[in-house]
């Protein structure tokens, strides 16, 4: 299917898309954002893991 503008241009069709960091698919699933996102905090969560005897007890505490 193609959508075209009333100048005649053609709008790219995708199967995801990301907008004001929200990923969003063609079938409304929300099953790329999570991903994406749960691919985020995994990251994150492993960086503090690593080095949390870095960090005093007060600081994980904050953390958490």
């Amino acid at each position: 299917m193609t959508i075209t503008t009333l100048n005649r241009t053609v709008i790219e069709s995708v199967s995801t898309y990301k907008y004001h960091g929200f990923w969003i698919d063609n079938k409304v699933s929300f099953k790329k954002h999570i991903t994406e996102l749960t691919k985020s905090l995994n990251t994150k969560l492993s960086f503090l893991y690593r080095n949390r005897s870095c960090m005093t007890h007060n600081c994980r505490k904050q953390i958490v």
